[in-house]
């Protein structure tokens, strides 16, 4: 089962300034190490998101 993960990916484009993009992707498993949620893509990708950046976590 696919797990939807909606998270901010944030471009800084100056010294003070940036720019949040909402992302979502779709993956097979998560897990949380600490303050970190791990996102298998597939066997061999894996992305890792900070808790303060996850929008929201849901199912396909």
């Amino acid at each position: 089962m696919k797990v939807k993960v909606t998270y901010r990916e944030r471009m800084f484009i100056g010294d003070y300034r940036c720019i949040d993009h909402e992302r979502t992707i779709s993956v097979e498993r998560t897990f949380r190490n600490g303050n970190i949620l791990y996102c298998c893509l597939d066997r061999f990708n894996v992305i890792a998101i900070s808790n303060e950046d996850i929008i929201r976590i849901g199912d396909d």
